[in-house]
């Protein structure tokens, strides 16, 4: 992609994310917002942009600036399949504990995942969670699985499937880090734009001894998000919080409408 055409992108997420800003500001009000009120912080005049701080981690993934927003529209998918706590899903209790499709193909490799990835962490944990899920899981994009555009599913519905696309890859791998004793303060799932593929794509993003780790269902390989230059993140969702992305510097004011971002699909 030539830079002019990564300028434009850029241009769109900020222009983006000062539209989410504003519309924060005239106070308009939306069922996401009411789901997010306990937990997110509120957005004023002056928003709190995500600073690299001692032990805290810095959301600003490839190289973009986050800012805390309620007002996402991909906010209520990311609650609805993440209301109930999944980490179960992968141990023996996983029927005790009241989930359903516990014994599919799926069930049973990623539950096998858990017990190989016992004794491993940091990296190793990390590659190894990255593969496992990408071989357990083969690719459907939603539209086919669901006739729906973009619909974001529990780990039970994903298990009854038995097929996903990029951000079902990325809730997996989220539960499945957090079954392994990994802190949601330190998982990220980030929609973006691939503006080599010319898709809006999805990924998990793992926080680890300060370097922000890219687990992606296009490869098995573990690659840190300063490598992936054509990888332009929208949104995100961290420990309970919601994030608009953006960048400093845009060159065009290029309008984009946040309620057609569907990962897997193109732009």
């Amino acid at each position: 992609m030539r830079k002019r055409g990564i300028n434009k992108y850029r241009s769109v997420l900020m222009t983006a994310a000062i539209s989410i800003l504003s519309l924060a500001q005239i106070g308009t009000t939306s069922a996401i917002d009411q789901d997010f009120k306990s937990n997110s912080p509120a957005i004023t005049s002056s928003p709190s942009i995500v600073q690299e701080k001692p032990n805290v981690v810095s959301l600003g993934v490839f190289q973009s600036v986050a800012i805390s927003a309620a007002r996402l529209p991909a906010a209520g998918k990311w609650i609805d399949a993440t209301s109930r706590d999944y980490r179960a899903f992968f141990g023996a209790s996983c029927v005790s504990s009241g989930f359903s499709q516990c014994n599919t193909p799926f069930a049973r490799k990623a539950q096998a995942a858990k017990r190989n990835a016992t004794d491993l962490s940091g990296q190793p944990l990390l590659r190894f969670v990255n593969r496992a899920i990408n071989n357990a899981l083969p690719y459907q994009s939603d539209a086919d699985a669901w006739g729906q555009a973009d619909r974001w599913v529990t780990m039970s519905e994903l298990s009854a499937k038995g097929r996903g696309d990029c951000e079902d890859y990325a809730i997996a791998k989220y539960w499945l880090l957090r079954s392994l004793g990994f802190p949601s303060e330190n998982l990220q799932v980030v929609v973006l734009a691939d503006t080599r593929r010319q898709v809006f794509h999805a990924v998990l993003v793992a926080h680890y001894d300060g370097t922000p780790y890219v687990l992606d269902n296009l490869s098995n390989s573990l690659r840190t998000d300063a490598s992936l230059r054509n990888y332009m993140p929208i949104m995100s969702f961290a420990d309970g919080k919601s994030y608009i992305h953006g960048f400093t510097n845009p060159t065009n004011n290029v309008a984009v409408n946040l309620s057609t971002v569907a990962p897997g699909e193109g732009f």
